[in-house]
């Protein structure tokens, strides 16, 4: 193959200069594809979307770079679909990032309310802390008034 039937060398990411972590660059773009998709992978993993979006667009960078150069395998075809899955996943991973935790939780920790209200009302204090040691456990900050209960979701600390 010659240089021009190589692709345009990259010096980032995953196109066709772009070396892998033995230093190695890709070989075909179904390489810079799949290299791509493995950053991707352990990216969301880690909960990385900044390193997940830069697989994504480095990918896009790839099929650029490769398909201006060369189109004799479905190579272009495959990367495009690596592309595209990524896009969704990244967009899903997103939403569920997008979406209020407490939200979520609220139901349950309304029940448990509910029946701490009740062990209160009943005079059993034993459960009444053990429930609100259980949400403090789970981030939830419990808040007692006159009024009744209120909460807070507090962020896990990292």
């Amino acid at each position: 193959m010659s240089a021009s039937e190589s692709g345009p060398p990259v010096t980032a990411g995953f196109g066709p200069g772009a070396p892998d972590a033995a230093g190695a660059p890709p070989t075909s773009l179904r390489e810079a594809a799949d290299r791509a998709r493995a950053a991707f992978d352990t990216a969301l993993v880690e909960r990385a979307a900044d390193a997940a979006a830069a697989a994504a667009l480095d990918l896009e960078q790839a099929i650029s770079d490769w398909t201006a150069d060369t189109s004799q395998s479905d190579d272009g075809d495959h990367a495009r679909r690596t592309l595209r899955r990524m896009v969704v996943e990244l967009a899903a991973a997103a939403q569920d990032g997008l979406n209020d935790p407490a939200q979520r939780i609220a139901p349950l920790v309304e029940g448990l309310l509910e029946r701490r209200a009740a062990a209160r009302e009943a005079r059993d204090f034993a459960t009444v802390d053990a429930l609100r040691d259980r949400l403090t456990a789970a981030g939830v900050e419990v808040r007692d008034s006159p009024g009744g209960q209120d909460w807070v979701l507090h962020p896990p600390h990292t």
